[in-house]
C-alpha cells in the first residue's frame, strides 16, 4: 500500500466531491460546522468543516476507481484490483492496530463499538472559506492601539499670479464699395 499516493488521492477527492466512498468500509463526508460560542460564551469559533466517517454507507461509486486508474495510468480493471488490495490492507491494518495514519490526510481509528472514525492531519486545510480565521477568546486582554499623534495638514496660502491681459486688436469693419 502506497500511503503517500492514497493520502493525496483521498485528500483531492474529498475536497473536490465533499465525499469519499471507501468500498467495504464506509464513506468520509466533509461536513459544515457553523460558527459557535463556547459554553461560557467567551470564545467565538469561526465556521469550519470537519471529516465525518459514515460506517453505514457501504455503497460504491466510480469516482475513487476512476481517479485511481487515471493517476496510476492503468486500465480500470487493473485499477480495481490494485485499489481493492490497497483498501483491504488499510482496513486490515486499521482493525488490527486500532489506528492507521495516512500522512497528509489523517488518522483512521477503529473500534468494535464505534467502527471507523477519521481525524484530519495537522495542516490539512479542509475549510478554505474561513480565510485563516481562528477562534477568538473574549476573555483575553486586548491591547488598545497606541494613540498616534494627530498631524495637522499644512495649508499653504494661495499665491496670486499676475495675469497679463492679451493684447486686443481693434476690430475694423470691412469697407463695402
Amino acid at each position: 500500500m502506497n500511503s503517500e499516493f492514497l493520502s493525496g488521492l483521498y485528500r483531492d477527492i474529498i475536497l473536490r466531491e465533499g465525499e469519499l466512498i471507501l468500498p467495504f468500509m464506509g464513506s468520509i463526508l466533509l461536513e459544515d460546522v457553523p460558527a459557535s460560542f463556547s459554553e461560557d460564551g467567551m470564545v467565538v469559533t469561526p465556521p469550519s468543516k470537519k471529516l465525518v466517517f459514515n460506517n453505514y454507507n457501504l455503497s460504491s461509486n466510480d469516482i475513487l476507481l476512476n481517479e485511481y486508474a487515471k493517476r496510476r495510468e492503468i486500465s480500470r480493471f487493473a485499477a480495481k484490483q490494485a485499489l481493492y488490495k490497497d483498501l483491504e490492507e488499510l482496513r486490515t491494518k486499521a482493525e488490527k492496530e486500532g489506528v492507521l495514519t495516512l500522512e497528509g490526510f489523517g488518522t483512521f481509528r477503529f473500534s468494535e463499538r464505534e467502527g471507523y472514525t477519521v481525524d484530519p492531519a495537522p495542516g490539512f486545510v479542509i475549510s478554505t472559506d474561513t480565510f485563516g480565521l481562528t477562534a477568538v477568546d473574549l476573555n483575553e486582554d486586548v491591547e488598545e492601539p497606541a494613540e498616534e499623534p494627530v498631524v495637522e495638514p499644512v495649508v499653504e496660502e494661495p499665491v496670486e499670479e499676475k495675469v497679463s491681459e492679451p493684447a486686443v486688436e481693434p476690430v475694423t469693419e470691412p469697407v463695402i464699395e
